[in-house]
């Protein structure tokens, strides 16, 4: 749509939102024929910060969907899932 932009967000976010915000799977297409910008701006936590369910997005009602992790375990994860 005209005048907008689109904000992808990643797997950590998903995980601190228990889902509210679920992560984008990672591609540049471009087969419009026009000009595309594309820009990342990556936050990465502390590599020894627990990353758990934020307690705004979890109660006694609706239970975590995702246990907590380490940031540097989450990242190792990935990177064995991705290669």
């Amino acid at each position: 749509m005209p005048g907008t932009f689109v904000c992808n967000t990643g797997q950590l976010l998903e995980r601190w939102t228990d889902g509210a915000f679920i992560a984008n799977t990672y591609r540049v297409i471009n087969d419009s024929g026009r000009a595309r910008y594309s820009a990342q701006l990556l936050f990465t936590p502390d590599r020894d910060a627990e990353i758990e369910v934020l307690a705004a997005c979890c109660g006694p009602d609706n239970p975590a969907r995702y246990p907590a992790i380490n940031a540097g375990e989450h990242h190792a994860e990935r990177m064995r899932y991705t290669y």
